[in-house]
């Protein structure tokens, strides 16, 4: 979410708010990636953040184009009287491995450690995700 500096401040700068999506049905399902929506407690979670944030100036919302960020941001963005602006940037997606994907975590813990090389992965460098 992007805000409005406090008013203490001067600077003209904005302000950057980080917010995790609600549980999404891949949490209670506790598997491993995937593009699953959100949960009832999920969406309670978003009203939440919306009630931690409705006294700021919010003036965008930036989310992933995966359901759980979505729909996150959907509702927070409904609940101000001015419905602000949602943008997806799919840059902000998590990255999407095969081998991991909506495995349960169950399964992982009793197949051990894994070998992953993350060089391998063409959508998400270092470089590409460091602020």
């Amino acid at each position: 979410m992007v805000g409005q500096t406090p008013k203490y401040s001067s600077s003209g700068r904005k302000t950057l708010l980080f917010a995790r999506h609600g549980e999404s049905e891949a949490n209670v399902e506790k598997v491993i990636g995937g593009d699953y929506p959100l949960t009832e407690k999920g969406k309670k979670t978003a009203e939440d953040i919306f009630n931690h944030v409705k006294d700021r100036k919010i003036t965008k919302i930036i989310c992933s184009d995966l359901k759980r960020g979505k729909e996150t941001a959907e509702i927070v963005s409904r609940l101000f009287a001015n419905n602000v602006q949602v943008e997806i940037w799919p840059e902000l997606n998590e990255f999407f491995s095969l081998e991991l994907a909506e495995k349960a975590g169950d399964d992982l813990k009793r197949e051990g450690p894994i070998q992953f090389n993350f060089d391998q992965i063409q959508d998400e460098k270092l470089e590409g995700v460091r602020a």
